[in-house]
C-alpha cells in the first residue's frame, strides 16, 4: 500500500540527486530527518526500498514529489463507488448560478480594467503559478489572432495556414480560457501546451493504430459506438500515459489536463477533415465551411475536450494515490462515465437530424458544466479552509510567542529582584 512500481536502483539514484540539488551532505540530511547517516546510505547505495513515513518525511525535506522514491501519496479521501459522485454538490451554490457570477466576474473585469497583456502576464501564465488576473485577456487576444491569422491566410489562398489557425481557433482558445479561470493557479500555462500538443498526436496515433485492427465496420450504429469507445479510450490512456510521473491531487487539475489532450485531439482531427474536404471537392472554401461547422459544434458543446476533461477528472476523483493508474480504470465509476460519453459521442457521429444533433450538444455541454462546476466548487472551499486553517495556525503562534514574551520578562524582573 502507497508504492509505486519504482525499482529500487533508480529510488536510490533519485534520493542521491534530489539530496545533491540541496546541497546537503548525508551526514546533514541525516540530523534533518533525526537517522543515521547509515540507514540513508543504504538507501542511496544497496538498492533498498525506503519505508512509507520515511519517504514523505524525506519528500517534505527536500522538497520534492515522493513519487520518485517510491511512495505514492495515499490522499485522504476515499474511493467513491457512487457513479453520481462527479455531479453531487455539497455547497448551496447551484451549477448554473455559479457559472453565471463566474462569467460575469471574467467579462466584467474586460470591461471595466484596461489593462495592457505584458511580456510579464504571459510570461507568469506560462512557466509561473503566480497570481495575475481571472480576465480572459490572453484567451480574447488568441482568439482574435487566430481568427485574423485565418481570414489574412484565406485571402491570400494560403490553404495550409488557413486551415491550422481554423483548427485551432476554438480548441486552443477555449482551452486558454478555461486556464485563466482557474485560480489560484494550478498548472503552468507551458505545461498545458505540452499536454495540447503530445496529447493530441499520441491519442491520434492510438487511435488509428486501434484501427488498424478493428476496421470500420459497415453497420452505421454499431461502427459509430465502437469508434467512440476507441477515440475516448485511446485519450484517456493518453493522459495517464503523460501524467504517469505527476501526483494529481485535485479533480481541477485533471479537467484542465483532459481537456487540453481533447483540444490537442480536436484540433488535429478537424485538420484532416480540412484537408480531406479539400481533396475531395478541390474547394477551399469547402475546406473552410467543414472546419467553421465542426468548431461551431465544438463550441456548443460537442467536443472531445469535453468529454476528455470530465473523463479525466472522474478518474483523479477515484484515485487514492494522485497518480493515474490503470487500475484507476476498473473502478465503476469510471466505467460508467467511459460509457455514457461513448456513447454521446457515437450517437453524434451517428447522428443526422439537426434537433437531435442540438440536443446531443446541449446534454454534453450540461453534463461539463455541472461537473467543472462541482469541482470549482470544491477547490475553492478547500483554498478557502486552507486558508482558514493557516490564519487559526499563524494567530496560535502569535499567542504562544506572546505568552513566551511574557514569562521571559517576569523570570528578568525576578532575577534583576533577586540581584537587588
Amino acid at each position: 500500500m502507497g508504492r509505486n512500481k519504482l525499482k529500487p536502483k533508480t529510488i536510490g539514484k533519485n534520493l542521491r540527486k534530489f539530496r545533491v540539488s540541496k546541497s546537503l551532505t548525508l551526514e546533514e540530511l541525516a540530523v534533518l530527518l533525526e537517522v543515521e547517516p547509515q540507514v540513508l546510505i543504504e538507501y542511496e547505495t544497496k538498492r533498498k526500498y525506503i519505508p512509507y513515513n520515511l519517504g514523505i518525511k524525506i519528500a517534505e525535506v527536500l522538497e520534492f514529489d515522493p513519487y520518485f522514491i517510491g511512495i505514492d501519496v495515499l490522499l485522504d479521501r476515499k474511493v467513491t463507488r457512487n457513479v453520481f459522485a462527479p455531479l453531487s454538490f455539497k455547497s448551496k451554490f447551484t451549477p448554473f448560478r455559479f457559472m453565471w457570477d463566474f462569467l460575469k466576474s471574467m467579462f466584467g473585469a474586460v470591461k471595466k480594467k484596461k489593462q495592457d497583456i505584458s511580456s510579464n502576464i504571459i510570461e507568469n501564465q506560462l512557466f509561473s503559478l503566480e497570481e495575475n488576473s481571472s480576465s480572459p485577456f490572453v484567451f480574447l487576444r488568441i482568439s482574435f489572432l487566430l481568427l485574423g491569422v485565418a481570414f489574412l491566410a484565406a485571402w491570400a489562398e494560403n490553404i495550409v495556414i488557413a486551415n491550422l489557425a481554423l483548427s485551432l481557433f476554438v480548441p486552443l482558445g477555449f482551452m486558454w480560457f478555461l486556464f485563466e479561470a482557474h485560480h489560484p493557479r494550478i498548472i503552468r500555462g507551458f505545461e498545458l501546451i505540452k499536454y495540447f500538443l503530445y496529447g493530441g498526436l499520441i491519442s491520434i496515433i492510438i487511435v488509428l493504430f486501434i484501427r488498424g485492427f478493428t476496421g470500420y465496420i459497415p453497420f452505421p450504429i454499431i461502427g459509430d459506438l465502437l469508434t467512440g469507445l476507441i477515440e475516448e479510450l485511446a485519450k484517456i490512456l493518453t493522459v495517464i500515459f503523460l501524467v504517469r510521473k505527476k501526483l494529481i491531487k485535485n479533480p481541477l487539475e485533471g479537467i484542465l489536463i483532459g481537456f487540453a489532450v481533447g483540444a490537442g485531439f480536436t484540433a488535429f482531427e478537424t485538420t484532416m477533415y480540412g484537408m480531406n474536404e479539400l481533396l475531395t471537392n478541390l474547394d477551399m472554401f469547402e475546406m473552410i465551411w467543414i472546419i467553421l461547422l465542426r468548431s461551431f459544434y465544438d463550441l456548443i458543446g460537442v467536443g472531445h475536450h469535453f468529454w476528455t476533461g470530465i473523463l479525466a477528472g472522474v478518474v483523479v476523483m477515484i484515485s487514492k494515490s494522485g497518480h493515474l493508474k490503470m487500475r484507476d480504470l476498473r473502478n465503476p465509476v469510471f466505467f460508467f462515465w467511459y460509457i455514457l460519453l461513448a456513447t454521446i459521442h457515437g450517437l453524434w457521429n451517428y447522428n443526422s437530424s439537426m434537433p437531435l444533433t442540438f440536443v446531443i450538444a446541449l446534454f454534453s455541454l450540461i453534463l461539463f458544466i455541472l461537473f467543472w462546476s462541482k469541482v470549482s466548487i470544491d477547490y475553492k472551499l478547500q483554498v478557502a479552509l486552507e486558508k482558514e486553517r493557516l490564519n487559526d495556525n499563524l494567530i496560535e503562534i502569535e499567542s504562544i510567542e506572546s505568552e513566551e514574551k511574557v514569562i521571559e520578562q517576569e523570570m528578568t524582573e525576578t532575577n534583576e529582584d533577586h540581584q537587588e
